[in-house]
């Protein structure tokens, strides 16, 4: 919507009644779905140790990229302490963590995922067990200095990429180990494995090594089964390359990235637990890196017989109304109020009646 523009969606009963909710996103770029990504993490049916963890993560980040009302706050605190216990039945008696609630086996790559959400965690000012945080920071630095590059060539691109996560993740914690990170730097690394390390020197406040690993060419290629021990993708991959990108402060290379990475989200496209997770990550840092400039996003709205008039300095303004009790159809409208352009994004969702 261009600044004095309006717009009105006649809106229709989409499901059986009592399970009818309507969507409405406002931002400054391109919006990034994020009633459907978020909904989609949080009723996701399994409980592995990667999906519990995806199911937290992104809201860390949710203050840099939303303007959001007190409930809705409370409810995404509460889910962040909630899955912050969770973990807790997933840790072995090593301080790693097992894929599955009870068992004894560990999983390299979630036991850093599994780090990695309770440092942000941390930082974001969640309380964290310090038994819990003390174990695993012990075994991934452990496991850290005594890595090496596995003998069979169908486990060396997951342990690589694993390695150099591990590293960032301990620069974040702020026990890098340098020595590794200098030895994975000489083997030949794939583009994602390079862009992890170079996070984690970045961390450690040497931007120049980690710009010349962003500029190396050489790379070892990649298939699809080369993801399958990280939950790897293109998509995760792009969102790692945005946040070191972000880190280096080179924006110009930036703003390409962040745009295709918000049209996948606010498509119809199919994304995994980890995807979404990582991909809201990177558009966190990316607002917060390069924060929209200008006046602030002022509109009205009125739907549901309820109007209100916004004005907010976030990128993004999200809404749910989840009572169908009063009568449908009725109509969205929302007309620009301000100087910028907005876009708007409005999704419903609803459950199919079962045939008898």
């Amino acid at each position: 919507l261009q600044p004095g523009e309006s717009w009105t969606k006649s809106i229709s009963t989409v499901g059986i009644k009592g399970s009818n909710s309507l969507s409405l996103e406002v931002a400054r770029m391109k919006p990034l779905n994020l009633s459907t990504r978020l909904a989609e993490l949080r009723n996701y049916p399994h409980g592995c140790l990667e999906q519990t963890i995806s199911r937290a993560f992104p809201l860390l980040y949710l203050p840099e990229l939303v303007e959001r009302n007190p409930e809705e706050i409370q409810q995404d605190e509460e889910l962040v302490k909630q899955v912050i216990q969770q973990i807790r039945s997933y840790q072995t008696a090593s301080g790693a963590f097992a894929y599955w609630q009870g068992q004894t086996s560990t999983h390299a790559y979630a036991t850093v995922y599994a780090l990695h959400f309770l440092m942000e965690a941390a930082a974001h000012g969640y309380a964290i067990p310090e038994s819990l945080k003390t174990s695993a920071l012990a075994d991934v630095r452990r496991t850290a200095a005594n890595w090496k590059l596995p003998a069979q060539p169908a486990l060396q691109a997951s342990e690589r990429y694993t390695q150099a996560y591990r590293l960032y993740v301990l620069a974040l914690a702020g026990q890098a180990d340098v020595g590794a990170m200098n030895r994975l730097k000489t083997i030949d690394l794939a583009l994602p494995d390079r862009w992890m390390l170079a996070l984690a020197y970045a961390q450690v406040g040497r931007p120049d090594v980690a710009s010349n690993l962003l500029k190396e060419t050489h790379e070892v290629k990649l298939s699809a089964q080369d993801y399958t021990g990280t939950f790897g993708s293109s998509l995760r991959d792009e969102a790692i390359h945005l946040q070191l990108l972000c880190q280096l402060r080179q924006g110009e290379e930036a703003m390409p990235i962040a745009q295709e990475i918000a049209a996948r989200l606010s498509s119809d496209e199919w994304m995994s637990t980890h995807e979404i997770a990582f991909a809201l990550q990177s558009m966190a840092h990316y607002y917060t890196t390069y924060p929209v400039g200008g006046e602030d996003m002022q509109f009205s709205y009125e739907c549901l017989d309820e109007n209100a008039q916004i004005s907010t300095s976030k990128n993004t303004w999200q809404a749910t109304w989840c009572d169908d009790s009063q009568p449908f159809p009725t109509q969205l409208s929302l007309k620009n109020e301000g100087r910028t352009t907005l876009f708007v994004h409005a999704v419903q969702t609803g459950e199919v009646a079962q045939e008898e």
